[in-house]
């Protein structure tokens, strides 16, 4: 499995992480609903490990995945996490997986 967290993500999900105030933060892959092209991901703040969860240190960033989204991850292309900002605004984005 091929989870990328691109350095621009990384540093801002590091201030976030620091200003969250969480004891071990991490981020957590999510379903986010579904679309015209099949399943989407989400991300999610979290400190909780669950026993089942899969997790992932990428570029220094620790990833928690439930079951479900591990294996939906599995059968598709890596994932990349990014940062972007535009005039429009800033978010992080959750980019590849399966496809339809």
């Amino acid at each position: 499995m091929a989870i990328k967290v691109t350095a621009t993500a990384k540093e801002k999900l590091s201030k976030v992480f620091m200003e969250s105030g969480l004891t071990s933060p991490a981020l957590r892959i999510v379903f986010s609903g579904v679309g015209w092209g099949g399943p989407r991901l989400g991300l999610a703040l979290d400190e909780s490990e669950n026993s089942t969860d899969y997790v992932v240190q990428e570029n220094d960033i620790h990833i928690l995945l439930d079951k479900d989204v591990r294996r939906f991850v599995e059968t598709g292309n890596p994932l990349t996490i990014d940062y972007h900002e535009t005039p429009y605004g800033a978010g992080f984005t959750v980019e590849g997986g399966s496809r339809c």
